[in-house]
């Protein structure tokens, strides 16, 4: 099951040698029982670029966007647990050290800045997106 999906329709297809890179729009869903004129009336989108591997999509396809769960959950937990047990951690040995409170403080900082660091140097979100292409008639699901 995935977690985030996304119906988008391809409009341009760029060879950039070992893949290629798709441009896509996200594609706007009416309600039921509705005539789409709040779609209608949003802002034009901004395509998004992903990259894919194989050639066999087309301009107009549908394409899903999904993201496994457990690659979203690896994610939240990158984000969110990492920094959370270092904070803890380094609290944990200043206090131990019987530091006084602006090292203490100092000691949390260092430790935020460089989880910090480390995510933005480590963690892709563009490789967790996978693409989908979906034929006509069967269900997406």
């Amino acid at each position: 099951m995935n977690v985030l999906e996304q119906i988008c329709i391809v409009r341009a297809i760029n060879d950039n040698g070992s893949s290629f890179i798709l441009l896509l729009e996200p594609k706007k869903e009416k309600c039921k029982g509705c005539d789409g004129k709040c779609a209608k009336m949003l802002k034009p989108t901004e395509l998004i670029e992903v990259e894919y591997e194989y050639n066999d999509l087309a301009e107009n396809d549908l394409v899903l966007l999904y993201m496994a769960k457990k690659d979203l959950t690896k994610m939240v937990f990158n984000v969110l647990g990492y920094p959370l047990i270092l904070l803890v951690l380094f609290a944990f040995i200043a206090n131990i050290l019987s530091l006084n409170e602006y090292f203490t403080i100092a000691a949390i900082f260092t430790g935020l800045i460089l989880m910090f660091i480390l995510q933005v140097k480590f963690i892709k979100l563009k490789k967790q997106i996978k693409v989908k292409k979906i034929i006509p008639g069967i269900n997406v699901e």
